[in-house]
Parts: structure tokens; sequence; C-alpha cells
């Protein structure tokens, strides 16, 4: 989401609706630290706006309305701190892609750690590494616009 602006006038290849999901399982320190990204770098990408389910949270008790709000206000960022969390996010994907003994290594201990779940992911590659890169082009325009941004879970 820009600040202030219903439709980012960028060209985007995906509904960017995976991104939530990534972030949720991607960031644990124990995934970061195999895939081979500082958890420092990706700090921003953990301040997710809670969206429109976020009532859903609070009628089945897992949250209240004033953890919602906080939740809202701490997600709006400067466009530059998540596009450089989505830039290191987007070299683990491409790094995760290639052909290499070591990515290997890598792609099967996700699998045995992560079971069907990382099966998933690993298959999506692609298309992940497509919405990186247009909520990198969005956090570009949005800069260039002097707005802030914020994640947002679906």
């Amino acid at each position: 989401m820009v600040e202030d602006v219903e439709k980012v006038p960028v060209e985007t290849r995906t509904d960017c609706k995976g991104l939530p999901d990534i972030i949720e399982d991607w960031l644990e320190e124990d995934v970061l630290e195999l895939i081979g990204v500082n958890p420092d770098q990706v700090a921003p990408l953990r301040r997710v706006h809670p969206g429109a389910y976020a009532d859903v949270g609070v009628e089945a008790g897992y949250t209240t309305h004033e953890q919602v709000e906080r939740e809202k206000a701490e997600a709006w960022q400067s466009p530059g701190q998540p596009r450089e969390a989505l830039l290191a996010l987007r070299a683990a994907i491409v790094r995760l892609q290639a052909d290499s003994p070591r990515t290997r290594s890598i792609r099967r201990r996700l699998l045995e750690d992560g079971g069907n779940i990382w099966k998933e992911y690993l298959k999506e590659l692609p298309y992940y590494d497509v919405e990186v890169q247009d909520a990198i082009a969005v956090c570009d325009w949005a800069e260039t616009q002097g707005k802030q941004v914020a994640l947002m879970a679906w």
C-alpha cells in the first residue's frame, strides 16, 4: 500500500498477495541464516499492516483492537527501508534458484526442516521473484512521490 494512493501507477505482474506469506514463513531466524540473509537487513519487512482481516483476529481473541491499531500505525515507513529489505530477499530467492551444490544442500535442508510448505515455496520461486520485483517497483515509485509505504497482510 502507498500512502494516500488508491491505485499505484506502476505496472505490476502479480497481485503481491503472496508477499506476506513469504515474509511470515521466511523471516524466521533459522531460515534467514540458512538462505544467507542478515535478520537486521529484513527487519522493515516485519512491519506488516494487519489489513482487512484484522477484525477476524480480534473476534477470535488472537489480538485486540489496540494492537491492531498499533500495527497499522507502525506499518507505515519510508519506501527505502522495505526496498532494501526486499532487495536482500530477492538476492536470496535468486540464490535459491541457482543450481550449485551449496544451493541444492540449502534446498534439501529447507525441505527437511519445513516439509510441504517449503516444497511449495521452492516450486514457486520464479513467481515469488517477480512478486518481490513488483514490490520493489512500487517502493521506487512511492519514493519518487515522497510517499510512505506499508506491507499489507491479506
